[in-house]
């Protein structure tokens, strides 16, 4: 695994899964069913403001819909 951590050195994501100080967040990447190769690779994060979870976004969709 020690490859795995010199490869992922340089990524962002290595602040949540890299280290004996980061346990506490590995733990929840375990709880969530992924694997230590799994935790070892680089993270893509997929982020959307359009959702209708919340008043302040119901219109995001319609909105870009529309072109306004």
């Amino acid at each position: 695994m020690s490859s795995s951590v010199d490869e992922k050195s340089h990524l962002p994501s290595r602040h949540v899964s890299v280290g004996p100080e980061r346990a506490p967040h590995r733990s929840y990447y375990y709880a969530m069913g992924m694997t230590a190769r799994d935790i070892a690779r680089p993270f893509v994060g997929v982020v959307s403001a359009g959702n209708g979870s919340a008043p302040c976004n119901t219109r995001t969709r319609q909105a870009g819909r529309r072109g306004v």
